[in-house]
């Protein structure tokens, strides 16, 4: 029986600790709030109207089957070169039409399909 008790309590005992570490531990850490949503503002502006409209305005519904069908004609696996002339005359169309176009250069490794050695 006494050892009975002694178990109880010192179970008793390591459960209070814990709790009151808890405790200890939650007020006694410092929280530090960053302001994460200056960083995300300029994401989340509104878009600049001139350029809204001017996109608007030079979609051509009889235009559309012949954009399709010219950024179709070549192949446009990327990476190879015909994709990079895709993404060119697509600039060139929107410089055209008005439109400010960025086109960051990154690199991305790929594998591409080995017809000499084929995957089973």
């Amino acid at each position: 029986m006494n050892s009975r008790l002694f178990i109880i309590g010192s179970l008793i005992a390591i459960a209070l600790a814990l709790g009151l570490g808890i405790i200890i531990g939650h007020f006694a850490i410092t929280k530090t709030t960053t302001n994460t949503s200056s960083k995300y503002d300029r994401l989340i502006k509104p878009a600049d109207q001139q350029n809204y409209q001017t996109f608007i305005n030079s979609i051509q519904p009889a235009n559309i089957e012949a954009n399709l069908k010219d950024l179709t004609s070549r192949p446009h696996m990327a990476g190879l070169p015909e994709d990079l002339e895709s993404a060119q005359v697509i600039e060139q169309r929107w410089k055209s039409d008005g439109l400010q176009v960025t086109k960051p250069k990154y690199n991305v490794l790929l594998s591409y399909p080995d017809n000499n050695n084929p995957n089973r």
